[in-house]
C-alpha cells in the first residue's frame, strides 16, 4: 500500500523516527536507516501478534511531496 502527501512540510527523518516508535512501542524488534529523502523502517516482531513477517515502509521524497510505502509480507 503506498500513500502519497503534498504541501505538508514534513520533516521525513522525524516521521520515520516515530514510525519506529511506534513499532517499538509495540513489542516489534525495529530498524531505520537512510537519510536526506529516502528513509527504511524495518519492524520484525518479537512475539506472534498475528504477523508472521517483517514489515517495511519505505519513505521517499521531500518535505513538501513525500509517500509512505507499506509492504507487510505475503
Amino acid at each position: 500500500m503506498k500513500d502519497r502527501w503534498k504541501d505538508n512540510n514534513v520533516d521525513l527523518s522525524l516521521l520515520s523516527e516515530r514510525i519506529a516508535q511506534f513499532f517499538a512501542k509495540r513489542q516489534f524488534t525495529t530498524s531505520l536507516k537512510g537519510g536526506g529523502d529516502d528513509y527504511v523502517v524495518v519492524a520484525a516482531p518479537k512475539a506472534f501478534h498475528g504477523i508472521a513477517e517483517k514489515i517495511k515502509l519505505h519513505v521517499l521524497g521531500s518535505p513538501d511531496d513525500f509517500s509512505v510505502d507499506f509492504i507487510a509480507g505475503s
